[in-house]
């Protein structure tokens, strides 16, 4: 995803996550199969691992 796509579907997500009723927030399963999380998963899960191999103990 382009860079200007990435943030304008991580806010829709977040967005979507902080609406105060429940039935109209998106669901932990809905926010697990967005745009934002399943397209870039491969880079997300790269990034992790270095970090956590690169945090001081």
């Amino acid at each position: 995803m382009r860079a200007l796509e990435t943030l304008f579907t991580a806010k829709n997500l977040v967005c979507q996550l902080l609406i105060s009723d429940p039935r109209k927030r998106a669901t932990v399963y809905e926010a697990l199969r967005s745009r934002w999380i399943c397209s870039d998963l491969e880079e997300l899960e790269r990034a992790y691992r270095e970090r956590i191999r690169t945090m001081p103990s």
